[in-house]
């Protein structure tokens, strides 16, 4: 066998570099060296076992020789070829086996770095959601985890799992739902009234019914004390006070308070009437007409006319009177002359003198007229009457009562009356008298 000259040198420690250079070696010969193996020696040497073993492996010099030292060499070449093949084998398998643990790490790292599956407890990959469960139950996932289970807040109200609302935002804000889901939030028809919302009312019905709340809870419905006669619901009153004071109404609209119209005079809120006047126009000192109660306002319409005083209303002389002289005129029953009551001067001396004075407004002709009686010294002691300070008439001693009139022109003026003394002599009571003082015309201004 006949071999290049080629030296494998290499140190041999390892079994893989050993088999390749063995396979260098006889990749180099020529392909009659192999082919000229006899079949004995290809047995010699295929039956020859090979060990291999771990020994470290010499660097070895394969010199050219002779045909003999040929054949020994191909001898050992071939057991050095079939322990390089042995050891090639060996190292195969070892590579084989190192390959493999690799390629099992690398599938283990490439397991742990891809998407896990659903199921895994981690949303990876196109996975919506992952609860390592996924029954589909309330608040979990979908078995597939490509979408989520029902759950407080998908604006669904799932009332099998105990939600009373879901508007899908859950801020418990107003005429919302609570976060978790499980009670309204505060809303018009709670019946709680909630000011800071904007409501007014919240009866929890809100009909818009006679006593409840509007619809929207923004207004009342129709009420006692919104000032509005509801009579189709049984109100007699409403002015939207109802305190029950007079005018007003009582606090459940079922009356009224005391008001003009009661038939009861409230003096002390100035009403001069209630229903039916009680006095005439005399009573007022008024020769004619007619007073009426004004049934909104219960005050007099006068509509009187005239004048006329008896002094019997107010048995006195009134603030429409002017009296003086010494010793002024005063109302007195001592003596009747029409009536109970007449005006009689007051109690002079000697050159002394008492009257009693009128002023009237005629918008036209007309005349005054009294009823006078005396009992006086006759001539020196009289009754004189002035219109506008013109004597107009005079009496003196004892005579009845006489009625008598003087014309008056349309204006203002002033009547008198005048009992004066002279210097000496009494006579009868020394008295004058003066009553229904009247005109039909005239009237104060």
């Amino acid at each position: 066998m006949k071999m290049s000259n080629f030296a494998c040198l290499v140190p041999l420690p390892s079994l893989a570099l050993s088999a390749c250079c063995v396979l260098l070696v006889a990749c180099a010969q020529p392909a009659e060296t192999t082919s000229a193996l006899t079949d004995d020696e290809f047995e010699s040497d295929s039956e020859e076992p090979t060990t291999t073993t771990g020994a470290p492996q010499t660097t070895t010099e394969i010199p050219t020789a002779g045909p003999s030292e040929t054949e020994t060499d191909t001898n050992t070449d071939t057991d050095s070829l079939s322990e390089t093949e042995t050891d090639t084998d060996s190292d195969s398998d070892t590579t084989d086996t190192e390959t493999d643990s690799e390629t099992s790490e690398t599938s283990n790292s490439a397991t742990d770095t891809d998407p896990g599956s659903c199921g895994d407890g981690e949303v990876n990959g196109d996975e919506v959601c992952d609860d390592g469960v996924n029954d589909n139950s309330y608040g979990g996932c979908a078995e597939d985890c490509s979408a989520l289970a029902p759950y407080c807040g998908d604006a669904n109200v799932d009332v099998d799992d105990g939600e009373i609302c879901d508007d899908g935002v859950n801020d418990n804000a107003y005429d919302g739902c609570s976060e978790d889901c499980t009670a309204f939030a505060a809303y018009c028809g709670d019946a709680n009234v909630d000011v800071d919302d904007g409501e007014v009312c919240d009866d929890g019905i809100n009909d818009d019914a006679y006593g409840g709340c509007a619809e929207d809870c923004t207004a009342l419905g129709p009420h006692c004390g919104d000032g509005f006669l509801d009579d189709w619901f049984g109100e007699v009153c409403d002015d939207g006070l109802n305190d029950g004071g007079y005018g007003s109404c009582t606090p459940d609209c079922s009356a009224k308070g005391p008001h003009c119209g009661d038939g009861e005079l409230q003096a002390d809120e100035g009403e001069e009437c209630d229903g039916m006047v009680l006095q005439t126009c005399p009573d007022l000192l008024f020769f004619g007409g007619e007073l009426t109660c004004d049934p909104d306002s219960c005050t007099v319409a006068n509509e009187c006319t005239g004048f006329l005083d008896t002094f019997e209303i107010t048995q006195s002389f009134a603030e429409h009177w002017t009296v003086g002289g010494d010793v002024e005129f005063f109302a007195s029953d001592t003596m009747e002359v029409n009536d109970m009551w007449a005006g009689e001067n007051g109690n002079i001396s000697h050159n002394q003198s008492s009257s009693a004075e009128l002023t009237l407004q005629f918008d036209a002709d007309g005349e005054i007229a009294f009823v006078h009686r005396e009992s006086t010294e006759a001539t020196f002691d009289e009754l004189r009457f002035f219109i506008d300070d013109v004597a107009t008439g005079e009496w003196s001693g004892i005579n009845p009562a006489a009625d008598v009139s003087f014309p008056v022109s349309a204006g203002l003026h002033t009547f008198r009356w005048v009992y004066e003394k002279d210097g000496s002599v009494s006579a009868g009571s020394d008295r004058v008298w003066i009553d229904d003082v009247r005109s039909e015309v005239g009237y104060r201004p």
